[in-house]
């Protein structure tokens, strides 16, 4: 039977080689090491490990052997060990690069999945908006066909009441001009006949040769030298030239 190392875990190493110094206690190894022997142990443990066993130098010699193999054989298992924890190591490395580009090359397509997905959209709605936009101008347009003939009976309209208003603009501002003329004819009038007014008073107002002030002829006398008198002058007593050619007559 050929030793064989087994495919163990770095912490597993440990309870391997105490399972495998637990078992070559039991076995006989020869000096080239390349077979493997089991013991046949006829004692029971209470004589194997009695203080009294006497051992022979040729036990003590297989002894020594079996304790140079095992430390030998533990060597071993500690290098396979570090060897399989190293390449443990190398495919965990080997799996967390991987992993990670993984991981990394799924970011990437999502990202150009994502980035897709907004072209996409933004597609469509580049083209909701422009059919929008044409259904609005060609609706637009349809408006304006229809709109048409009251857009210009409006104008028609619009233009019809602008001229009436200017007539009856035209109108208000001529009879207010004629308003303004018949006034200024009637002022003028008027003015002509206070100036004749004046005039005539003017013509009929007389001097008093007594008090020298004026006074209309109709409440005044004229006598023979042809002096005029207010009649509350000429009542008066006074000493006149004139007064000597008047006759008194108050009867």
């Amino acid at each position: 039977m050929e030793p064989r190392c087994q495919l163990i875990r770095p912490r597993d190493a440990r309870q391997y080689r105490q399972r495998s110094v637990s078992a070559l206690t039991r076995f006989y190894i020869t000096q080239d090491l390349s077979t493997v022997k089991r013991l046949d142990y006829s004692e029971t443990p209470a004589t194997r490990h009695s203080p009294k066993l006497a051992l022979s130098p040729n036990t003590y010699e297989e002894l020594t052997a079996v304790k140079l193999a095992q430390n030998e054989v533990e060597d071993h298992v500690r290098a396979q060990a570090l060897v399989m924890r190293e390449r443990q190591y190398e495919e965990l490395r080997t799996i967390r690069l991987f992993r990670e580009s993984a991981a990394r090359e799924k970011r990437e397509r999502e990202l150009s999945h994502q980035q897709q997905m907004d072209d996409f959209e933004r597609m469509i709605l580049e083209f909701e908006t422009r059919q929008g936009v044409e259904e609005r101008t060609a609706d637009l347009i349809r408006r304006e066909v229809r709109m048409a003939p009251f857009r210009e009976y409006m104008t028609r309209r619009r233009a019809a009441a602008a001229r009436q208003r200017q007539i009856e603009q035209d109108r208000m501002l001529a009879e207010q001009m004629e308003a303004v003329a018949i006034f200024e004819v009637a002022g003028i009038q008027a003015q002509e006949a206070a100036e004749q007014r004046e005039q005539t008073r003017r013509q009929h107002l007389r001097e008093c040769v007594v008090c020298m002030e004026e006074d209309d002829m109709s409440d005044m006398i004229q006598v023979p030298c042809e002096h005029w008198y207010c009649l509350e002058d000429l009542h008066r007593p006074a000493d006149s030239l004139c007064r000597r050619n008047i006759t008194m007559d108050w009867t």
